[in-house]
């Protein structure tokens, strides 16, 4: 059969009956922008092939019409690979472009061929890099046509892709030649292709690369085939010798002659030569323990592919090496086991406690890249023993491990881990186990809490039946102070379902009037519901170095439930700082590491007649539990409607379908905003979330009191406030004073209202620290008065002023003609807060003294 025009499938070609029906032309292979680069002339003329490819056919002496003749081309996308190429691209993506195709034909016009991608994109199943790829089983190629004679008496059989097509051009045309894939791809399981009948009454040549003088494998190959040929009644079977170092190919050999004359004559003399033997001297087969390495190989070779390890030589090329084992561990574990979280490699682990995610040491890394990996170094793969390689296992060198963690972009994105369901952003439910890319949380569920239903469009019945569970059943037992405080804790019930779809959420304070009251049952009931198990239960640190620590080791390991039990002074810089932050950074602890977390904790806090200190306090929402029972720890257990203990484990399912329904119910009807009245500032979308979930589901008195709840549990905003009024009482509204003549007057006054923290005062007389203290907290309206710096007066000395708030929302500033001013200015407000801070607009008192 005459092959005489390009095959190119996936293109248009058709095989019909065992001849070729030539489709139409492929356009040229060219960029198509005006500037593209100017392609080298002797290039331009392999139209179909990209310049890279085109210049490594030029290199093997593969002429332009010899490549057109057989069809060879550049698939840039995977509509223009062979369908049996595509899992390449399922493997390895876009890297694998551009691809070289070489179509074939068998002798019975049965379409096969190679593809080869881009150097190290895709693996074997021993996890090798392979350079050629081929379709499998009985579609992959025997012995594939190259030039049909069919009154041919000599024909050549030439090994390699590349080879076959350089012997096309310089053979003479009285041959007839094809090709093998390897020196065996012509055995079907140890059985010679029955395409070797094509050679009966033939006179053969047998082409092999160079290496047959060197490899046993290689040269008992090449025997075994002209063995299998002449058993088909060949008249003869001789081989070229093809001489050269390592594994030379004819190609090789022609590409190094100066003209195509010169290659002719080549050809001829190798013809002339060509000898009854593969090489002159057969290689010496391998020694015992030689044999006995290759099977070890071998069933080391059969264990990896059976664990999906791949093999890989550390001691190779370095960028090569990392980009392999972070491929194998990314294969193995990526999304599962392993993540890229807080800006590091880390682990996740899951049990019966749940979850919990743990920056990588390098016995972790060495852990996870031994089971996704056999390392191994020594001799380089080509030079190792047929069968497999017989290197030495070794561990990876720290620098490949330490680059290996510096890929850690390359991983899952983890933000945190989660034990029960969690609400996305768009509404719709996190129910199964595992990665959920939508919030990049990791959610690992108990067996009861599988399976988890939840209404999409709930009924007014659904609702009311959910509402009931949580209010008559599971929070009836709890004295809650105000209604407000009730909805509060159905809050916080809610809180850690929709932590993923708001940026921040308050501290939830369970502040209990005396011990024995529930609140320690109250936060439990929280707990269980959302982790399945008691929380660790820790007191606030008191110092803010430990602060940080605490809230870094928590956040560190993925987890988005934070406890804080006997928290009966809420204060702290870092505690503030980490409710405000959508992101936490800090060191890993022990190391120079620099963390960056995303913060998806859910903060609590239990306490007796808690005081929230500081910023603290426009930060949290209480939870007040209330009784007039002198000794509530002594309940009769016939006043509760349940045990608590026993009774949420056991309906934590129902409990969790009951706040996803309210939920989803506030989804499906649009996300109906409640009334509000006030903004709580950093955390307004968890307000607006949380309040349209309860008005939704008919739970009134959210955050109701919560300002006026503020001031009584803020001990140093009320002593500000004091020392202000005393101030304003002592030396008037808009009279200016220094902290000179404030501390003096402290020393003579009966009922001195100092600062907080600086109740001594009248004994040291510390005019400095007053005035360090006034500049810190000054500026802040603080019932009704304000301290404000009114410039340098007298003696150099800093001039102070009160500023008070009238009613009409104005402001008022009294006092003599000489060194008092009258007047007053309107103040905006915020028109949704119930406790505005006021600023001024226009002239200040100075400005309008001067």
């Amino acid at each position: 059969m005459e092959l005489s025009t390009p095959i190119v499938p996936e293109h248009g070609t058709v095989v019909d009956g065992g001849s070729i029906v030539e489709a139409a032309p492929a356009e040229p292979f060219a960029p198509a922008a005006d500037d593209a680069p100017r392609v080298d002339p002797d290039l331009a003329a392999y139209t179909k092939l990209a310049p890279v490819h085109a210049r490594e056919l030029l290199d093997s002496a593969i002429s332009p019409d010899v490549a057109a003749k057989h069809g060879v081309y550049t698939a840039s996308s995977l509509e223009d690979l062979p369908v049996w190429a595509h899992w390449m691209h399922e493997q390895s993506g876009d890297a694998i472009f551009p691809v070289v195709v070489y179509p074939m034909l068998e002798p019975n016009g049965s379409e096969t061929g190679q593809v080869k991608p881009q150097q190290n994109t895709v693996r074997d199943k021993d996890g090798e890099f392979v350079k050629y790829v081929g379709p499998a089983g009985d579609a992959s190629p025997q012995l594939p046509l190259v030039r049909t004679k069919p009154d041919a008496a000599r024909v050549l059989i030439v090994e390699g892709v590349k080879q076959a097509l350089a012997a096309d051009a310089y053979v003479p045309n009285d041959f007839a030649i094809h090709r093998i894939c390897g020196v065996t791809a012509w055995l079907r399981e140890g059985v010679p292709t029955n395409f070797l009948g094509e050679l009966r009454g033939k006179e053969v040549f047998i082409a092999v690369d160079a290496d047959a003088a060197t490899k046993h494998a290689v040269y008992q190959g090449a025997d075994d085939l002209g063995r299998a040929v002449l058993a088909r009644r060949a008249l003869s079977v001789r081989y070229f010798q093809v001489a050269g170092t390592g594994n030379a190919g004819l190609d090789d050999l022609l590409a190094r002659e100066p003209d195509e004359e010169s290659r002719r004559q080549l050809v001829e003399d190798w013809i002339a030569t060509a000898t009854k033997t593969p090489a002159p001297v057969k290689p010496k087969p391998p020694s015992a323990e030689e044999r006995r390495q290759v099977e070890e190989a071998k069933a080391r070779a059969a264990a990896r592919a059976q664990s999906g390890r791949p093999l890989v030589h550390v001691g190779g090329d370095r960028q090569a090496v990392v980009s392999t084992l972070v491929d194998a561990v990314k294969r193995r574990f990526d999304g599962t086991k392993v993540f890229a979280f807080g800006g590091v490699l880390a682990r996740l682990d899951c049990d019966s406690s749940g979850p919990i995610v743990t920056p990588m040491t390098e016995g972790d890394l060495m852990n996870v890249i031994s089971r996704a990996a056999e390392t191994v170094k020594g001799r380089p793969r080509e030079q190792c023993a047929v069968g497999g390689c017989t290197c030495d296992n070794v561990w990876p060198e720290r620098p490949t491990w330490q680059a290996m963690q510096a890929q850690h972009r390359l991983f899952t994105r983890l933000d945190g881990v989660a034990s029960a369901p969690l609400v996305r952003h768009d509404g719709s439910l996190v129910t199964a186990d595992g990665y959920d890319p939508a919030t990049r949380m990791y959610l690992h569920l108990s067996e009861d809490i599988r399976g988890i239903a939840v209404p999409a469009h709930p009924t007014d019945d659904d609702v009311a039946c959910a509402r009931s569970l949580l209010l008559d059943d599971l929070l009836v037992d709890f004295p809650f102070k105000e209604q407000s405080d009730r909805a509060n804790a159905v809050a916080a019930l809610l809180t850690p379902l929709i932590r993923p779809s708001v940026p921040l959420v308050p501290l939830a304070v369970i502040d209990g009037l005396q011990a024995g009251i529930g609140k320690g049952y109250l936060l439990d009931a929280i707990a269980k519901i959302h982790t399945g198990r008691s929380p660790d239960l820790a007191s606030l640190p008191e110092t803010e170095e430990e602060t940080r620590k605490a809230i870094t080791a928590t956040l560190a390991a993925g987890q988005t439930f934070v406890v804080f039990d006997e928290a009966h002074e809420v204060s702290g810089k870092n505690l503030a700082r980490a409710l405000t932050a959508q992101v936490w950074s800090d060191r890993r602890l022990g190391q120079s590491t620099q963390l960056r977390l995303e913060n998806n904790a859910c903060w609590y806090c239990a306490g007796n007649n808690v005081q929230v200190l500081g910023d603290m306090a426009r930060r949290y929402y209480p939870i007040r539990l209330h009784t007039n029972d002198p000794d509530p720890q002594n309940r009769p257990a016939a006043s509760f409607k349940h045990n608590i203990v026993e009774w949420v484990p056991a309906n934590r399912r129902r409990l969790l379908e009951a706040l996803l329904t309210l939920v989803r119910a506030w989804y499906s009807r649009g996300c109906p905003k409640a009334a509000q009245t006030f903004s709580f500032g950093s955390f307004e979308h968890w307000q607006k979330t949380v309040s349209g979930i309860l008005a939704t589901a008919g739970i009134e008195g959210f955050l109701s009191g919560l300002n006026e709840s503020r001031i009584d549990s803020d001990f140093d905003a009320q002593h500000w406030e004091a020392h202000f009024g005393w101030l304003a009482e002592q030396f008037g509204v808009g009279i200016n004073f220094t902290a000179k003549s404030v501390v003096e007057n402290m020393a003579t006054h009966p009922l001195v209202e100092c600062p907080p923290g600086l109740e001594s005062l009248p004994d040291t007389m510390d005019s400095r620290a007053l005035g360090k203290a006034w500049a810190k907290h000054g500026a802040r309206w603080r019932g009704g008065y304000r301290l404000r710096n009114a410039g340098v007066g007298g003696q150099n000395r800093t001039q102070w002023v009160i500023d008070r708030l009238t009613e009409g929302h104005t402001f008022e500033a009294s006092g003599t003609a000489d060194d008092r001013c009258r007047a007053t200015v309107t103040l905006p407000f915020e028109s949704n807060s119930a406790r505005p801070m006021p600023a001024i607009d226009g002239p200040t008192i100075a400005e309008m003294s001067a």
